[in-house]
This record gives structure tokens, sequence and C-alpha cells, in this order.
């Protein structure tokens, strides 16, 4: 079975934004949250590793989920 045209490179950016965003979220795991809101250089890097995830979770609402027939549902996003 041949893969959709494009299907890989969706796949290598979802699977290099969560990688990328794990290694941001170890990186900043050794800081308390105090520190990280505080200090101006680890906000922006708390807030850049948020918008990795966030752009991995819009390519799976946009492409990957209504590919597969399979979209975020309302308790996939409601916080609880």
């Amino acid at each position: 079975m041949r893969s959709p045209v494009g299907a890989r490179s969706l796949a290598d950016s979802m699977v290099n934004g969560l990688r990328d965003a794990i290694g941001e979220a170890e990186d900043l795991s050794s800081y308390t949250i105090a520190e990280l809101v505080s200090d101006p250089g680890l906000r922006e890097r708390l807030i850049d590793m948020g918008a990795g995830a966030n752009r991995v979770r819009r390519l799976w609402a946009d492409a990957v989920g209504p590919a597969l027939n399979l979209n975020l549902g309302f308790n996939a996003q409601d916080g609880d």
C-alpha cells in the first residue's frame, strides 16, 4: 500500500515537533515554575515550547485526523 502524497512529510513534521517539545520540556524541567515565569529568557522558551506542541496539535486537527476520519473531540480539548 502506498502512502498518500505528503504523508511522510506530515509524519516527519509531527514527530520532529513532538521531539522538539519533549526535549525542551526536559531541558526546562530543572527549573521551578516561579523561575520559568519570572525569568524573561526562560519564559520565552516555555512559550515557544507550548507553541511547538500546539503546532503538532493543529497538524493533527487539520490534516491527520480528518484524513483518518478521527477528529479531536470536545472531551479531548476541554481540560478534563
